[in-house]
């Protein structure tokens, strides 16, 4: 039985404390219906006012270079997600 094609988000900060260290995610699959599969809290760090609150990269490249939210993730892809850091 061949198993389907599968990318990894992986992720730090809070997020890491609501995912894990790490998800597997079938492919193909869209950014948005990627991060629209998490659970709300995780949507609600991701998302500010409607807009992208987080650094996302896939394959160490800003997501924008793939087409931002509509990038279509595919096989051994890997997206990091990255809250902004803060300073004081």
């Amino acid at each position: 039985m061949n198993s389907l094609p599968k990318g990894k988000a992986r992720f730090i900060g809070r997020l890491r404390e609501i995912l894990g260290k790490e998800v597997e995610f079938e492919t193909p699959i869209s950014l948005k219906e990627l991060i629209e599969s998490f659970p709300e809290e995780a949507k609600r760090l991701i998302y500010r006012k409607g807009k992208i609150n987080i650094i996302i990269l896939i394959n160490d490249k800003p997501m924008d270079e793939f087409g931002g939210l509509s990038a279509i993730l595919k096989e051994n892809d890997v997206v990091a997600f990255i809250p902004p850091v803060g300073g004081g």
